[in-house]
């Protein structure tokens, strides 16, 4: 009969109960207990068979117990399964024969293996164990399979179910007799693999799991025909087409498609009473050693041919003796499946006791005259468990009560088996041979699948003891009905990962000055990140630079795989935000955009050569790495424009960043493929440092010696290009005519040591010249008529200017001298007037001492990089401009004249009384002689000598 659902069962794998009033993510589960370790139902015996097969490890293990349409409001959840219909005597879960599962591979769909998130097949069984006192068929166990696929009846416990019986009003019940529906619980110890990688919440059910309801199915002799027939067909004793019945002969009947003689020719059917119900022989009443009796299952029985207790003629019809002889009234329309039945063993002679086998088996369908031809083309189906009822023996103090003894070949094998003096074999051709009953007891059998046919056969015994003849009374069949469909409401939700990543605190700096600085790193583990993997590097730093954060910039520590953690992976990876094409905001220190791509696990900055769009194929000017503990390296190929210009610390290892422009993504995926991605943006702890310039000037051995004696000395040089140095300078002296220029033939100063760092394009190097003091700067020379020369920077030259208006010295008084300076390094001056120098005197030292600028020049380099970081350096020069002494000349020669005085008295010759010749002797002389009187004077009147020659320098 059909089986009605009603609601779910569905056990949810995410972590904690979900269920509609549980709060959970999923309010459609059915969990109603989750736990680290075994976990009990509440179900005693669910929990009996939980621990008697559940042996594997839990430790740490989630488990999830669920029930039919349970809720946090309803722990013990609600019947399930209804329509039963009536005198239940078992529930069980059954394969699609309503047999036992004995290692049923688990299917989700057609053809689709139920798997563990591990990729492993699990295969259903029943309990086999040992009895439990319970209903032991009411659960299934899905079992996890051998690595191979090959079914392990000892493998893990994946998951149970369990069948509880309940009554009318909901109520669950001990045992399943006369039940009204059921409930259903299952308890999951391993996650099952769902499919769908897109949905973390996708279900899956156990396809090919079936439940099977037992019903008494009464049967009743009263009305059949006396004496031997052929055969006699028989339900409730009220015929009706749509009941059960059974057609019993004799083992081997007569034939009568090929064999006219009488049917006693054959085996018959007898029916006696003894006094009490109906019972069946065979020939002579009694089923003696070698005979036996054929019970065939059947629906669709002609009335007609049936046996009915009512005989009247307002009867539907009824089977008589002539009828019951006649092997084409044998007339049904199906045959009808079973999956256990039960008898009596009666009338078995005093004092001895029987042995008989029952073969159960499957037959095609051959009503009517081919009935007997097909008796004996039967398919055998297994026999394998057998419950017998023994009766009460004795009175009184000697009463000795009945017992119930059950044989399972699950737990027996084919060993015989005694228990009460009565013998079970379980044979290896799935017959089953039962020695030692007695008058009156019951026998009960069950086969692993439907059967439709039951032999009875006494096949006595060589101890006299067990051959007694027997009848058989009460015979009746346990009708099994299966689900038509696959179970589907025995169902696992998946659960899904969870993704979470957050910032993890670390920083990656990658500096781009030569060596190691910051995170920078030279490991070959951290270049060997980047060594084949990016294409086409730059090659402007030299050599590029790496470095890799010593803390994760991110962490993952909240990530979950939820419960299919088995295979799970969780990966890291790197995201442009933007994608392909994005543009970095950085630039190369030439200038050329950088532009992001995702290569592979990397992001590789480029920059374009060809003027044209930036591609995959233009050099790199950095790459990131990531590693999967969430650290991030950094290769530099060319250096960054910064944009911090200056010569300070900070302009100089100025900072830049990819903010907002990289993510961190973590992509967690569970054991069956579900995913989760989370990201955080990382691109503000990916840092460029600047690389500053670094200025150097030292002394370059040269010096400039101006010479302001007339003509060239020293460095002196008329050459028009020097001269041209100092066309700028404003009101020049004009005491020295013509003015001195010199220019020094190997540099003051060199800036050999001076470098642009890694930011070289377009860098500049520039020197310059500078007051010790700044304008107004006494130089501490003089010029000759000594006028004090003060400093003054005009331009790129310094001039030392002089007052002529005795005041303040102005850049509008007088030019002394100029300083020019030129980008190798060596110095010019030129000298307007001539200087004071300290030593006097008519030695060559006196007439060329020389006087210097020292410590009052300095030359400065100031080195630009390319994105306008400067660096500046200055040495001493005023030591090495020197100023040398010009000194007089002194000639004198015969001029041609002469002087005469005659003593005589009175003016001969030269003589002269002029007042002024007189004056030249007046006081100078002293203690003249007074011969002559007068004194004679004469002076002459053309020079005895000439100086024409001498000079002042």
């Amino acid at each position: 009969m059909a089986i009605t659902i009603t609601g779910t069962m569905i056990i949810d794998e995410t972590s904690g109960k979900q269920n509609s009033a549980a709060g959970g993510s999923d309010t459609t589960g059915n969990d109603v207990k989750d736990g680290l370790g075994f976990q009990t139902t509440g179900v005693t015996a669910f929990d009996t068979l939980l621990n008697a097969v559940v042996v594997q490890n839990l430790t740490g293990v989630n488990v999830t117990v669920a029930v039919s349409n349970g809720t946090n409001n309803d722990l013990d959840g609600t019947p399930m399964l209804s329509g039963f219909g009536a005198d239940v005597t078992d529930l069980a879960f059954t394969n699609a024969t309503g047999g036992p599962l004995l290692g049923e591979l688990a299917l989700s769909a057609v053809g689709v293996p139920l798997l563990t998130v591990d990729g492993r097949q699990i295969y259903l069984y029943s309990y086999t164990g040992a009895d439990l006192g319970i209903d032991e068929n009411n659960v299934v166990f899905g079992r996890k399979a051998n690595a191979d696929g090959t079914a392990n009846t000892t493998g893990d416990v994946v998951f149970a179910a369990y069948l509880q019986p309940t009554d009318a009003s909901g109520n669950a019940q001990s045992s399943d007799l006369n039940a009204v529906g059921s409930k259903v619980w299952m308890v999951q110890y391993e996650e099952i693999k769902h499919p769908i990688t897109t949905n973390p919440d996708d279900a899956l059910s156990v396809y090919n799991l079936n439940v099977s309801v037992s019903n008494r199915s009464d049967f009743s002799l009263a009305g059949a025909p006396s004496g031997q027939n052929l055969f006699l067909m028989y339900g409730d004793g009220t015929p009706n087409p749509a009941d059960a019945v059974i057609i019993v002969t004799g083992k081997n009947p007569i034939n009568q498609s090929s064999d006219p003689s009488a049917i006693t020719s054959g085996d018959t059917v007898n029916t006696g009473q003894g006094g009490g119900p109906t019972t069946l022989g065979t020939n002579s009443q009694s089923i003696v050693e070698g005979s036996g009796l054929y019970f065939t299952f059947a629906k669709g029985a002609n009335p007609n041919y049936t046996v009915n207790a009512d005989h009247s003629a307002t009867s539907v019809g009824f089977l008589d003796q002539n009828e019951a002889d006649v092997e084409a009234n044998i007339d049904f329309t199906s045959l009808y499946g079973t999956n256990g039945a039960s008898f009596s063993v009666v009338q078995s002679s005093t004092g001895d006791k029987s042995t008989l086998q029952i073969s159960a088996s499957t037959t095609a369908f051959h009503p009517g005259t081919a009935f007997i031809d097909n008796l004996h083309a039967n398919t055998l189906v297994e026999v394998n468990k057998v419950t017998i009822t023994t009766q009460p023996t004795g009175h009184g103090k000697s009463a000795v009560p009945g017992e119930t003894l059950v044989f399972d070949k699950t737990s027996i094998g084919t060993n015989p088996t005694t228990l009460s003096g009565i013998t079970v074999t379980f044979g290896s051709d799935k017959t089953v041979v039962i020695k030692g009953l007695e008058a009156n007891d019951l026998i009960a059998y069950n086969t692993d699948g439907l059967h439709n046919r039951a032999l009875i056969d006494n096949i006595g015994s060589t101890d006299t003891n067990f051959d007694a003849p027997f009848d058989i009374g009460g015979f009746k069949l346990v009708n099994s009905s299966s689900t038509p469909n696959p179970f589907s409401a025995l169902t696992f939700h998946d659960d899904g990962p969870t993704a979470d990543i957050v910032d993890g605190g670390g920083v990656v700096t990658i500096d781009e000055t030569a060596g190691n600085q910051d995170d920078d790193s030279d490991a070959a583990a951290v270049l060997a990140l980047f060594d084949t993997e990016v294409l086409n590097k730059g090659t402007d730093l030299n050599p590029a630079e790496f470095a890799i954060s010593t803390t994760p910039l991110a962490t993952t520590a909240l990530s979950s795989f939820g419960q299919d953690q088995v295979g799970g992976t969780k990966v890291l990876s790197l995201a442009i935000v933007g994608g392909d094409g994005t543009d970095s905001l950085l630039d190369t220190t030439d200038g050329k955009n950088i532009i992001l791509f995702k290569e592979g696990d990397l992001i590789v900055g480029r920059y374009d050569v060809a003027n044209g769009p930036v591609t995959g194929a233009d050099p790199a000017a950095f790459a990131i790495a990531l590693q999967q503990d969430g650290n991030v390296a950094v290769a530099q190929y060319v250096s960054l424009t910064q944009p911090i210009a200056g010569s300070t610390p900070a302009a100089h290892d100025d900072r830049v960043d990819l903010t907002g422009l990289i993510n961190m993504v973590v992509t967690v995926t569970d054991g069956d493929g579900d995913t989760s991605t989370d990201s955080v943006g990382i691109g503000d702890d990916i840092n460029f440092d600047d690389d500053g310039p670094s200025a150097d000037v030292a002394d370059g051995g040269g010096s400039v010696t101006i010479d302001e004696t007339a003509g060239n000395q020293d460095d002196d040089s008329d050459a028009p290009a020097v001269s041209a140095l100092f066309a700028a300078v404003a009101n020049k002296g004009t005491d020295l005519n013509p003015t001195e220029f010199a220019i020094s033939t190997t540099p003051l100063a060199t800036t050999t040591l001076s470098g642009f760092g890694q930011d070289q394009e377009n860098g500049t190097k520039v020197l310059s010249l500078a007051i010790v003091g700044g304008d107004g700067t006494d130089s501490l020379l003089d010029t000759t008529d000594g006028k004090n020369i003060i400093l003054f920077k005009e331009g790129g030259l310094i001039v030392g200017r002089y007052d002529v208006a005795n005041g303040t010295v102005t850049g509008a008084d007088p030019a002394a001298f100029a300083i020019a300076l030129q980008q190798d390094g060596n110095v010019a001056v030129a000298q307007y007037v001539s200087l004071t120098h300290p030593i006097a005197g008519s030695t060559p030292a006196a007439h060329d001492d020389r006087i210097d600028l020292a410590g009052l020049i300095n030359m400065v380099v100031t080195v630009t990089d390319g994105d306008g970081d400067t660096s500046t350096d200055s040495v001493g020069i005023g030591d090495d401009i020197n100023f040398d002494d010009d000194g007089p000349s002194a000639d004198v020669a015969d001029g041609g004249g002469a002087v005469t005085i005659d003593e005589t008295a009175g003016n001969q010759d030269n003589d002269s009384d002029a007042a002024a010749v007189l004056a030249l002797f007046d006081t100078e002389v002293l203690n003249k002689g007074t011969d002559l009187n007068p004194t004679e004077f004469a002076i002459s009147t053309t020079p005895l000598a000439t100086t024409a020659l001498s000079s002042f320098g």
